[in-house]
Parts: structure tokens; C-alpha cells; sequence
């Protein structure tokens, strides 16, 4: 047992250095990053932008007796048109003012 512990005392340990990295390219990430904001652009950005355009026209077209829907999902005819807001009448004699945006599509009331 003595000449065992003897032994590896006595041992040594070779050490072999390992050759440092190749410097990488500080650009290497780029195409990656370039691929996802593409990636981004046609699935997230760019239909959004096709739906608010859409979205908008439907909105300046507006004409007093389109019958449309809104987002809180009233339906009636349009009365009345003014700069921002639309009178609506949901029911005979019964109109109510609402947002031009909140107009979601034009449909049967």
C-alpha cells in the first residue's frame, strides 16, 4: 500500500495546450439576424399593414345607408357621417354615435 501511494506521488501529469480558436468573423451572426427580421416582415408586419390599408378604405368609403357591423358587434345603418364619428341607427328611430374606427365590415343589419 505504501509503494502504491509512493508511486503516484511521484507521478506526473502532462499537460498538452490546446491550439486558441480562429478568430471569428464579428459579422458571423448577421445572416441570421437578417433571415428572422425577414422572416418577421412577411409573416407579422407586412399582412397587418395589407389588413389596417383594407381596413382604412373601408372606413373613409363610408356613405350615409351602408349597413355595417362594429367591433363591439352592433349592426345598423349609417345616418349620418362626420369627421371622425358616424351616427348609427340600430333600431327605428334610435341612433347612437359611435367611432368611425370602430367600424369592423360593411354586412347586413
Amino acid at each position: 500500500m505504501v509503494e502504491s501511494h509512493a508511486t503516484t506521488a511521484n507521478a506526473h501529469t502532462d499537460v498538452h495546450w490546446q491550439a486558441a480558436p480562429a478568430a471569428q468573423n464579428p459579422l458571423g451572426g448577421l445572416p441570421f439576424i437578417l433571415i428572422m427580421i425577414g422572416i418577421f416582415y412577411f409573416v407579422l408586419i407586412r399582412p397587418q399593414q395589407k389588413e389596417r390599408k383594407a381596413h382604412d378604405g373601408l372606413v373613409s368609403g363610408l356613405q350615409k345607408g351602408d349597413k355595417v357591423v362594429t367591433r363591439a358587434g352592433l349592426h345598423g345603418r349609417v345616418h349620418q357621417v362626420d369627421e371622425a364619428t358616424i351616427k348609427l341607427e340600430i333600431a327605428d328611430k334610435v341612433l347612437v354615435t359611435i367611432d368611425k374606427m370602430s367600424v369592423t365590415r360593411k354586412g347586413d343589419a
